[in-house]
Order: structure tokens, then sequence, then C-alpha cells
């Protein structure tokens, strides 16, 4: 609709340059600046469950109630990340096998 609408374009360069001269509400700079989004590495200890109950609490609530999709994206990519794939898997076994020769038989 966009593309079609003169009017939607004009409302839109409006609101984009509102937005650019520097909005100045609480609510703009905690949008913008991302206040309340847990850090990528405190993600990846709530994924592990390492941390504390409260703040587990805290960033589930973030994830899957306020829906913080920036927050739902580094999920989705630790995720991603700790599955291990299947050139992981190969590299692995080829690691293990190219050893286990140079490993003590038996007998010693």
């Amino acid at each position: 609709r966009l593309r079609d609408s003169d009017g939607l374009r004009a409302r839109l360069a409006g609101l984009l340059q509102r937005r650019e001269t520097g909005g100045h509400t609480v609510g703009e700079i905690w949008r913008s600046r991302r206040v309340s989004c847990p850090s990528r590495s405190e993600l990846g200890s709530y994924l592990l469950g390492a941390l504390d109950p409260d703040r587990a609490a805290y960033v589930d609530f973030h994830l899957n109630v306020v829906g913080c999709r920036a927050c739902a994206a580094n999920v989705e990519d630790l995720r991603a990340a700790q599955a291990p794939g299947d050139e992981t898997t190969t590299r692995r076994r080829r690691y293990f096998e190219s050893s286990a020769g140079g490993l003590p038989g038996p007998d010693g």
C-alpha cells in the first residue's frame, strides 16, 4: 500500500523525521537504547539454565510476555550455535579416528 499511496508515504516521512529529530521521551529512549534487554551473554546463561531464578524469570518475561524481537533473534542464534550440526559431528569423528592410532592399546 505504501508504494501506491502518496498520503501514506507523506505520513511515513513525517514519522521518520520526528523520530530522527531526537525524540527525548523516556519511552523513545528506552526503546531505541534497548534499556531493558538482557545482554547476549546473559541470554546464553539463560539458555544454559545458569541464571539465578529471579533473573531467569525476568528474561523469560522479557522474551515471552514483552516479546522482544531483538532478544528473540539473539536466543535463536545462540540455540543454533549450540546445536551440533553435521559438520561438527563429522569433524569430531575425524579427530577421534585420526588420534585413535596414537592411543595406547590395552597392554599399555
